[in-house]
Formats: structure tokens, C-alpha cells, sequence
């Protein structure tokens, strides 16, 4: 990995060159016509899945893990994703890319104060390291903040890989110009958000666990096996969760997205940044 710059386009600090704990690969696709070299392929007009094995860095841990294209003007790793798949026993990073170049494995090392002690400790890094979640200025998490509709929106889509899309001016409180517009738009041509009947979205307001809970089921799109409130009564205040959402509550729980506190639900409670982080990764990982 010699001549690579060792730090992400956003900051995200990466681990040591040690050969246990990244790996560095070359792709490329050229076409013969009669034994004779025809055309180099680099780009694509459809997204790649590309799948690179593990079995060679069976040291590094696999939830900081992120797969990056190097680009070769600049030797700076931009982060590509990498989600982790097993295939036919062996462990692999699956990524997709338009374009076929140099490609690298990097254990990340993302890191926050004020969550290494706190019970959210391997979520949030997890997320830091597939640059779903960031921190503050002061490298800090703040684990107990709130969450607003729009960064959680922000999270889902970036968690199922969509990024972000031209906003066509689908509610009335939010415009082209907000810099969630794009996550809001994919959000809602991926079915995931709806907004509310008077069409608004309320984009700055915390979101409850209820909403959260409708978002991730919306993204995962699991159906439920039993029925809601079979599902939810093993919560102490199951029947406090609103109607309109107890399918949704339904669908997070049995698919492992969301679980209690303390036995109950706390639909209407605040999403702290920690619980946000670790739907995420439980949707990340799905």
C-alpha cells in the first residue's frame, strides 16, 4: 500500500498498513477480438457488484471494514461501501462501482470519546467506519442527542445504498436547497417515507421510535410472519402504539430492527443518536 494517502475524503482516519488488517486489488477487464487486444473496459453504464474474499485478512474485524476506490491522480482512498457477504463458506466485502480500477480493503478506526464506555459502543463505530454516522467537530458522538426526521432519513437511505436524488418538491417544508433534500426525495421514491396528510414532513422535528421503526420497516420491506399484535404484546405498553404505525412496529420488531427498553416500546419516546445508529446497523447488516 506504499504511496496510498491513508485518509478518506471526509477525514475518517484508516488503520495501519499491517497486511493482517486491509489488502489492496486491481480489477480490469480487456476484450480480444481474434487474439488481439480490442478495448480496455474501465466504466460502466450500470452499477458492478464486486465481491473481494477476507480469507487473507482473517484478523480484521469485519464490522469496520470498508471497501475504497484509490484514486490514482490524488492516492486518496474514497470510500465505495462494503457490506459483508459469506459465500460458499468464505467471507467476502460486496461493493458496487461503475468503473473497474484499484481497489482497497481498510479496517477503519473511527473513533469517539464520549462513546467508549457507552453501551452503543460497537454500533456507532461501525456505522463511523461505513461513513453512515459522523461525529462533531470536537470529536465527539454525542450518543444521547436527539435525532432529527431528516438525518434519520439520511441514515436509512445511505444504509440501503441509494444516495441521494434531484428533490422534486414533493412536501411544502422543505426546498431544493436544504441539504437533506436529496435524501428526502430518495427516501421517498424508495418507499420509505410518505410525510404527513397536510404534506408536510416536518424534516427538523426529533423523531419518535415509532417513526423510526416505520422508516426501517419501509427500507427493509420484510412482511410479517405473525400477526402485529401477536408480535407486539410482549411489550408492556403495547397497546399505546398508535394505529397507524403498529404494523410497521410489527414488521422492525420481528425483523431484529428495532427492540424494547425495558420491556416496552416507547413509541412516542425521542430517538437518541445512539438507538439511531444501532437500527441502522442492524439494517445495514440485514
Amino acid at each position: 500500500l506504499e504511496g496510498i494517502d491513508r485518509t478518506s475524503q471526509d477525514g475518517l482516519a484508516l488503520a495501519e498498513a499491517v497486511e493482517d488488517m486491509s489488502k489492496i486489488i486491481e480489477f480490469s477487464l480487456d476484450m480480444y477480438r481474434n487474439d488481439s487486444l480490442a478495448a480496455e473496459v474501465h466504466d460502466f453504464d450500470k452499477p458492478l457488484t464486486i465481491r473481494i474474499s477476507l480469507a487473507d485478512i482473517p484478523n480484521a474485524d469485519p464490522d469496520k471494514l470498508g471497501a475504497y476506490y484509490i484514486d490514482e491522480e490524488t492516492g486518496v482512498p474514497v470510500f465505495m461501501g462494503g457490506k459483508i457477504v459469506t459465500v460458499n463458506g468464505v467471507s467476502m466485502i460486496e461493493f458496487s462501482t461503475m468503473h473497474l480500477s484499484k481497489f482497497a480493503v481498510f479496517e477503519g478506526q473511527a473513533a469517539y470519546p464520549d462513546v467508549s464506555s457507552h453501551w452503543s459502543k460497537k454500533y456507532v463505530e461501525s456505522m463511523g467506519d461505513k461513513h453512515i454516522v459522523a461525529g462533531y467537530p470536537d470529536g465527539s458522538f454525542k450518543p444521547e442527542n436527539a435525532v432529527t426526521r431528516a438525518e434519520f432519513a439520511k441514515m436509512v437511505v445511505e444504509s440501503m445504498g441509494y444516495g441521494s436524488v434531484s428533490y422534486e418538491g414533493t412536501f411544502t417544508d422543505v426546498v431544493s436547497t436544504d441539504w437533506h433534500s436529496g435524501y428526502v426525495a430518495a427516501a421517498v421514491a424508495n418507499g420509505i417515507i410518505k410525510g404527513y396528510e397536510d404534506n408536510t414532513f416536518k424534516p427538523n422535528e426529533s423523531i419518535t421510535r415509532l417513526e423510526m421503526a416505520a422508516m426501517l420497516s419501509n427500507a427493509a420491506k420484510n412482511k410479517l410472519v405473525e400477526s402485529e399484535d401477536k408480535v407486539l404484546e410482549s411489550f408492556t405498553d403495547d397497546l399505546s402504539i398508535a394505529e397507524w404505525g403498529r404494523v410497521s412496529a410489527a414488521k422492525a420488531v420481528e425483523a431484529g430492527l428495532i427492540k424494547g427498553m425495558d420491556g416496552a416500546f416507547n413509541s412516542e419516546g425521542t430517538t437518541t443518536r445512539a438507538q439511531a445508529a444501532t437500527a441502522i446497523y442492524r439494517l445495514y447488516n440485514k
